[in-house]
């Protein structure tokens, strides 16, 4: 009986995690979000694929979160407010803050135009 209850410690502790882990990269590597001038490009699926174009006219803010695992292993969200009734969430990103550093170039001052570019 000892035996067994230390082999379901060790599966839990251990084998669960991997099996997470592996299931996260499988995902990250479903999705892909691609930024161009005009268009954002949203493409998903390993088998099947499928594709999603956004307009892209602007940015109107961006924000970051990190985890403590995101921070050592560099990866976070990447929350996008896009100009028009689009929004994205990222998740799982690597090197956020470039991602973040970019978009910010692409910032748009709704207030006075949706036209001008910031930056």
């Amino acid at each position: 009986n000892g035996k067994f209850s230390i082999l379901r410690i060790i599966f839990f502790w251990l084998i669960v995690p991997l099996i997470l882990i592996i299931v996260d990269m499988v995902r990250a590597g479903i999705e892909r979000v691609e930024f161009y001038e005009k268009i954002v490009l949203q493409k998903t699926g390993i088998i099947s694929k499928n594709e999603k174009n956004i307009v892209f006219k602007g940015v109107v803010s961006v924000s970051v979160n990190q985890s403590i695992w995101g921070r050592l292993f560099g990866f976070g969200d990447v929350y996008i407010d896009l100009v028009g009734k689009n929004n994205m969430q990222l998740e799982k990103v690597k090197n956020p803050y470039e991602l973040k550093k970019f978009l910010e170039t692409k910032i748009v001052d709704v207030d006075n135009s949706q036209t001008t570019l910031l930056g």
